[in-house]
Parts: structure tokens; C-alpha cells; sequence
């Protein structure tokens, strides 16, 4: 049997022992936590605690911890639910006094944290790079501009794809969809190149016909023959007939009519 100095057998227990030790934190691991400091640099206190506190208890949210570290505050709580809501009740409760950083921080006792040596050892390749990422989102102008998106997609559809619209701008009127013919939006569509079209809607209800509704284009927005013959033709190749009716129709009936007044 080998035999050893007796002072190697006390260097293996006293290494082991110190490894022991040191690697205790790690055993406790991590919670997720709020690191607070002030907007104007200076060092949190015990004021400044008992008022975030406060402001938590407020809210019925109780942290498992709460410890001055340095020049800031310490919050540990014992899930990530609980951590963001005391994070939104700390911002609105504190007019933004306070800088309030989402962290993680180990969950070993009080008394371990006042030993210098006891401190959770890295396992050398640290993907967080001790930056804990937050991304807060606009929701309402989120919202807002995937609502605009989707109208300017809906839209360029609609023009490209040449969706006809069955413009009734009396009616409109009538039934309060727009104040006015000036406050249409006819225009501003046959401006933008959509398949606009001039419709009636209940002529005996509206007490219109189609020779009144393009009179009243024409106070309106000030059009042209050229102008009313493109919005009939837009009406032509949008009707339930067939393409070559359709066709028939625009080349020898509208086309040589509207020729005769455009000069």
C-alpha cells in the first residue's frame, strides 16, 4: 500500500473542502430578478426601497428578496410573471424615477451574500454575455401600422387586379356614408386608377338617374367627356355579360357615342 506525507492528505481535504465551498452558490442557482437604479445617478437608499416596495405591496406583489447592492436595488421574485409585473407597477407607481433592468440573480441565503469568496462561478462560455435582453412592443402602434399595411396591400390588389367599384354617390349621401358629392371619395379612386364605375343604386329611392349622378360627378370634381366615357367603359367590362359582348358593346356602341362629344 502506498504511503503519503500526511500534509498532502490534509492539501487534497483542504482543496476539496475550498472547492466545496466556492461552488455552494451554484447549488442555489438563479431567480429571476429587477435591478433598480436612480435617473439622476445617485445611489439608492433605504427611503427609496421602502418606497418601491410600497409601491409592490400596492399591487399585492411581494418579492422573495429585496437587497441594496452597491449603488442599486435588488429585487428577487419567484417567477418571470411576477418579475414583469412588478417591473410595470414599478414604472407606473414611480412617475419613471427609476431605471428598472430585467436580471437574474442567485438565490443563495442572506448571510452567503455578505461573504466576499461566495459568488456563483461562470461556467467559462456565458451565452447571455450578463446583458438581459427586453423588447418592449407598442401595441397599440403596432396594431396600428399592420392595419395600414394591410389596407395599402387590399388596396394595390384591388387596382392591380382591376376590382370594379359601384360607385353610388347620391345614395352615399343620402344614407350619411359621406357629407357630400365633394366629400366622395369617387374622385380621389378614379385618380388613383381604380376600376371606379357610376351607379344609381335605387333610383326611385334616391330620385336619381344616371345621366343626374354624372351631372353631379361633373359639378363635383369638374370632369370631362374623356372622363365619363372612362367610367362607363369601366362599367362595360365590369358587366355580367360575356368578354366578347363586353367587347362589342365598348367598340361600336360607347367608344364612336363619345367621340362624337369629346370632338
Amino acid at each position: 500500500m502506498y504511503q503519503f506525507a500526511r500534509w498532502k492528505y490534509w492539501l487534497v481535504i483542504i482543496v476539496v473542502v475550498s472547492g466545496t465551498l466556492l461552488a455552494l452558490p451554484n447549488v442555489f442557482g438563479e431567480g429571476p430578478a429587477l435591478q433598480l437604479s436612480r435617473n439622476d445617478r445617485t445611489a439608492m437608499d433605504q427611503a427609496a426601497q421602502q418606497r418601491v416596495l410600497g409601491v409592490l405591496e400596492t399591487q399585492k406583489i411581494t418579492p422573495e428578496v429585496s437587497y441594496l447592492q452597491k449603488d442599486r436595488l435588488v429585487l428577487r421574485f419567484a417567477d418571470d410573471r411576477q418579475q414583469t409585473s412588478a417591473r410595470e407597477a414599478i414604472l407606473k407607481g414611480t412617475s419613471g424615477d427609476y431605471l428598472v433592468a430585467l436580471s437574474s440573480v442567485p438565490r443563495m441565503p442572506e448571510w452567503m451574500r455578505h461573504v466576499p469568496f461566495f459568488k456563483p462561478m461562470s461556467l467559462g462560455l456565458d451565452l447571455r454575455g450578463g446583458v438581459h435582453f427586453v423588447y418592449e412592443v407598442d401595441i397599440q402602434s403596432a396594431v396600428a401600422q399592420a392595419i395600414e399595411r394591410m389596407e395599402r396591400d387590399v388596396r394595390t390588389s384591388l387596382r392591380d387586379k382591376r376590382i370594379p367599384f359601384e360607385m353610388c354617390p347620391s345614395s352615399n349621401v343620402q344614407t350619411g356614408a359621406v357629407g357630400s358629392i365633394a366629400e366622395h371619395p369617387f374622385d380621389l379612386l378614379a385618380r388613383l386608377r381604380f376600376r371606379v364605375t357610376v351607379n344609381t343604386d335605387n333610383r326611385l329611392m334616391s330620385d336619381t338617374t344616371m345621366s343626374l349622378e354624372m351631372l353631379r360627378l361633373v359639378e363635383a370634381f369638374g370632369y370631362g367627356w374623356s372622363d365619363l366615357q372612362r367610367f362607363t367603359i369601366n362599367a362595360m367590362k365590369s358587366a355580367f355579360i360575356s368578354f366578347d359582348e363586353r367587347l362589342a358593346i365598348i367598340d361600336d356602341v360607347i367608344k364612336p357615342r363619345f367621340a362624337v362629344l369629346v370632338g
